[in-house]
């Protein structure tokens, strides 16, 4: 016959195994240690609505060069056919590209349009991470690889967040990040959903959208590159800022 005992305590198991007897002879079984189930804890922040009319974030940031990575939290509430997360001078970076059905995409003005076959789903925090080397460009969703798009010629533009000339965009946006090193894999899933230092080595800009009012917002990489919101509202019941989770 065999004898466990088991006991809850705080999400805490406890198994003590004592005994198992077998044709009359008693033979102990192994101690078993306590296992801690591991907390959810929901934090509560900020993060930047953007409406698609007109607002958007001067950052007065220069492109970056391959290898280069830029990645955010998005939740996009409309597909506007010019979602542009990042823009300045030729280049943009797009949850939407207006050529291909809302896919996820990149452009360099007056040369080329180019998308990933993945459109993110409306009304849903998406985790976008596009990684950019001197071979292809590479998508992320939600920590895990979707797929390559031969183009090449891009730099990650890092002037505007929200808009790229007329080309607005329809979404929340938090915790945006560009870098000037090509991601890896294991890189983009560890760190996702977790806020970095800031000291990071090839962290270009941080954003952690976390200023909450006001027309400031504060790059919290080491390098200062301050936003200024243009056009957005900063306070008050119809705020920009709004709870992010």
């Amino acid at each position: 016959m065999q004898h466990i005992s088991i006991l809850r305590i705080k999400g805490i198991t406890l198994f003590a195994a004592l005994s198992i007897t077998l044709y009359g002879d008693q033979f102990p079984l192994p101690t078993f240690h306590a296992v801690q189930a591991r907390p959810k804890t929901i934090y509560s922040n900020y993060a930047l609505d953007f409406d698609g009319v007109n607002d958007y974030v001067s950052i007065g940031g220069s492109d970056i060069s391959k290898p280069c990575t830029v990645e955010a939290w998005t939740r996009k509430t409309s597909n506007s056919g010019h979602g542009t997360l990042l823009g300045g001078g030729s280049y943009r970076v797009r949850l939407d590209q207006w050529s291909t059905s809302n896919k996820v995409g990149f452009t360099k003005t007056g040369t080329y349009d180019a998308s990933f076959n993945k459109s993110t789903t409306l009304n849903e925090w998406v985790h976008v991470a596009i990684v950019f080397t001197s071979d292809s460009s590479t998508l992320y969703i939600n920590g895990a690889y979707h797929s390559k798009n031969p183009q090449t010629d891009f730099k990650i533009p890092t002037d505007l967040i929200g808009t790229g000339g007329s080309s607005t965009i329809t979404a929340t946006i938090d915790e945006l990040r560009i870098w000037n090193d090509a991601r890896t894999a294991a890189e983009i899933a560890d760190n996702m959903e977790i806020e970095l230092a800031g000291n990071e080595s090839n962290l270009i800009a941080y954003y952690k959208m976390s200023n909450g009012s006001g027309t400031t917002l504060t790059d919290n990489s080491s390098n200062s590159n301050t936003g200024t919101l243009t056009n957005m509202v900063t306070s008050g019941a119809s705020s920009d800022w709004v709870a992010s989770y």
